[in-house]
């Protein structure tokens, strides 16, 4: 039997945390195991749950998303970590590059891709939402 990869959301919208795990759990190879909504719950999570993945919302009062991933990765974490957030601001996905997100995604793409870009992340691959990436090549060349 296939392993299942576990997911922790850290979301500070209920109804976005309810929606991304309800997306999440319909795809048999997913299970949510916790839904946080600030970074420092979030990190609390994590540290008790070992999830195979974190998807972490950028922007949340108290603890941003990178100093989420941050304090994670200080902790010891071993997880998968994504940022899902709307900004596709280049200065916030370099923050969240260089704090360890192995992801990051925006939220406004189509729920199949979700999953998908989940799925590349557990096998090792870094993803990148399109708009991104074309926010970030100019920023590499200077």
């Amino acid at each position: 039997m296939e392993s299942v990869t576990t997911v922790l959301l850290v979301d500070d919208h209920a109804l976005v945390r309810a929606g991304v795990a309800q997306l999440i759990e319909m795809n048999p190879a997913f299970r949510v195991v916790g839904e946080a909504g600030s970074g420092r719950d979030g990190v609390a999570m994590a540290l008790e749950l070992e999830p195979d993945v974190v998807l972490v919302d950028l922007n949340m009062p108290e603890m941003s998303g990178v100093e989420t991933i941050s304090l994670m990765r200080d902790q010891g974490v071993e997880a998968r970590f994504v940022m899902l957030t709307v900004s596709d601001n280049e200065r916030d996905v370099v923050a969240a590059l260089r704090a360890g997100a192995h992801g990051y995604l925006l939220k406004d793409m189509e729920p199949e891709e979700l999953c998908l870009n989940l799925q590349k992340v557990v096998q090792g691959t870094a993803v990148l939402s399109v708009p991104v990436t074309g926010n970030l090549a100019p920023a590499l060349a200077r």
